[in-house]
């Protein structure tokens, strides 16, 4: 997401893989009418949680 400087990294703090990315995008396409807020103390997503990826700024 280069254009408003946020990046995604796994758990490892590293590029993402090709099926986290691809899960990520397609979770956040299925949950989005109802998960689209963050959960817990972190603020993740659920499709971030479920993937196990990080949005940096």
């Amino acid at each position: 997401m280069r254009m408003v400087d946020l990046y995604v990294y796994n758990e490892h703090a590293e590029q993402p893989s090709a099926f986290q990315f691809f899960t990520r995008e397609m979770l956040k396409y299925v949950l989005f009418p109802f998960f689209i807020m963050s959960f817990g103390k972190n603020k993740r997503t659920l499709y971030d949680i479920v993937t196990k990826t990080y949005l940096i700024k």
